[in-house]
């Protein structure tokens, strides 16, 4: 079910190239990726997916839960849109960091489809963590440098 849940978010895109707006890289590159991500780690039974699994759903649900308060015309301080990217920033450094350990252990490191998903997942989770990263900084915190000057 969390699987096909990502292929919902490219309906988040679709809506934006509907109502005219531009579509980033990070955005693209995040909707398009993820999917594969999980049916890689689906694909060769990856113990590690629960992590994905657990702290995706929980960033999706507070994110979705700030544009349903945004679409119902409901007050939501602006500092809880840049906290959301910085949570999508923890999420990654959080799961890179559970993630990690799996290599040592030798039924996991011995399996060429495990260490396959282990390899594809910090490529591509490693890509969207930097385009993230730029996001924020280019969002929140050159931004401030700028109205501060």
């Amino acid at each position: 079910v969390f699987y096909w849940s990502k292929f919902v978010e490219y309906m988040d895109t679709m809506f934006l190239i509907m109502k005219g707006k531009p579509v980033s890289i990070l955005q693209s590159f995040h909707h398009i990726g993820a999917p594969w991500d999980m049916w890689v780690f689906i694909m060769f039974d990856n113990e590690a997916t629960w992590i994905f699994v657990l702290f995706n759903s929980l960033i999706h649900t507070i994110m979705y839960g700030y544009y349903g308060c945004t679409l119902f015309k409901i007050h939501v301080p602006k500092v809880i849109k840049g906290s959301i990217t910085s949570l999508q920033i923890v999420q990654f450094v959080t799961g890179f960091t559970l993630v990690w350990p799996y290599k040592n252990i030798a039924c996991y490191s011995e399996n060429r489809n495990l260490m396959f998903g282990f390899y594809f997942n910090y490529f591509y989770v490693g890509t969207v963590l930097l385009l993230f990263m730029n996001f924020y900084y280019h969002n929140y915190l050159s931004k401030s440098k700028h109205k501060s000057a």
